[in-house]
């Protein structure tokens, strides 16, 4: 939804965006026997799902927000687009036997069906290039937009293979890999903080009182999930540590991983789950979305100046450990309501339902 958009773009929004248009492609291709649209069509079917959005109330910069434009559903540089051809190249047993179902959380950490798209992508890349050009790898030379435009393609055979029920379910999954493994935050210059709290021993309270205030900053941002925090508190602990700040900031001023992300009116920040998050419009509960109960996790400082992102995937398993453990508060399953105000710079003022759940 318009003023939305922009404090859930990274997370929610972008990604039922991209999903949608490349399902769209996908369904296309079926009548067309194309999986890529010419100039005018994409301009013109691009348009009309821009306008569709758009009178259905969805905001009007979101070709913008997600970085999504027309020229995306043609071949770009890719030298296959039709069905006929592009099954002729790629192995589909294999294709389909890795993305048909994937587990959200092993997938991020040792990606199968990421891997089987990328392979696929590589192989219709190399259809019009030479072995010699491809010597130093798909991306030596200017071949990674090649194999970027048709890795799209191999997307858009997807959702014509699994239906768009399916193949929703499989991109929204891939997309939270990809969103959960940065931080989208803007970090501006932390000088202010690192005069505060330079040295050995710190002033409790000039250095807290600073530390805040940066974050604060931080808070009027964008809702993130909690695999997103622990890559913005990593981040940010390491360009202090670059900067000269010796003392674990966060646990000298009790930060939590939730005070990175959006707050509201001084209550409690939501970070989302790292699996696949929706909004949902309901005419009788009003605007909800799902937020992480068992967040409440003091912020880890990181160990060095060069670690700039927090790894959640075990060497030695495919599994994603969970986060930290808060301690037991009892609250554990319980399922309740908050009333959240978020003032838009439009002066636009936006009342949301927050259901909160683990």
């Amino acid at each position: 939804m318009g003023p939305l958009a922009k404090f859930v773009g990274d997370v929610i929004c972008c990604p039922q965006f991209g999903s949608m248009i490349r399902i769209v492609q996908g369904e296309l291709s079926s009548s067309t026997g194309s999986l890529a649209l010419n100039d005018s069509a994409a301009q013109m079917c691009f348009g009309e799902a821009m306008d569709f959005l758009t009178d259905l109330g969805a905001n009007d910069t979101l070709s913008n927000l997600c970085s999504f434009k027309s020229e995306n559903l043609t071949k770009g540089s890719c030298p296959v687009s039709s069905v006929t051809e592009f099954e002729q190249i790629i192995s589909k047993s294999n294709l389909l036997e890795a993305c048909t179902s994937i587990d959200p959380l092993k997938e991020c950490c040792k990606p199968v069906c990421n891997q089987a798209i990328s392979n696929a992508a590589i192989q219709l890349a190399s259809r019009n290039i030479t072995s010699l050009a491809f010597k130093n790898g798909p991306a030596g030379n200017g071949n990674q937009q090649v194999v970027n435009d048709c890795e799209a393609l191999v997307f858009s055979w997807l959702a014509r293979q699994l239906g768009p029920e399916s193949a929703n379910s499989v991109f929204r999954n891939l997309y939270s890999c990809k969103v959960n493994k940065g931080c989208p935050l803007v970090f501006k210059d932390p000088s202010s903080v690192v005069s505060s709290c330079g040295g050995s021993s710190p002033s409790n309270i000039t250095c807290c009182m600073s530390l805040y205030n940066y974050i604060s900053g931080l808070q009027k941002q964008m809702l993130i999930t909690n695999v997103q925090a622990l890559n913005c508190v990593t981040l940010f602990g390491s360009m202090l540590i670059k900067k000269g700040v010796q003392t674990d900031l966060y646990g000298l001023c009790q930060v939590d991983l939730k005070d990175f992300s959006l707050q509201v009116h001084g209550e409690q920040g939501c970070l989302l789950r790292a699996i696949p998050s929706d909004v949902v419009d309901d005419s009788a509960t009003g605007i909800s979305f799902t937020c992480d109960l068992n967040d409440n996790i003091a912020a880890p400082w990181p160990s060095s100046s060069s670690q700039s992102a927090f790894s959640l995937c075990a060497s030695s398993d495919s599994t994603l450990p969970a986060l930290p453990a808060t301690p037991t508060s009892g609250l554990e399953g319980m399922r309740y309501a908050v009333a959240w105000k978020i003032n838009i710079m439009t002066s636009i003022t936006v009342f949301l339902l927050l259901v909160v759940c683990t």
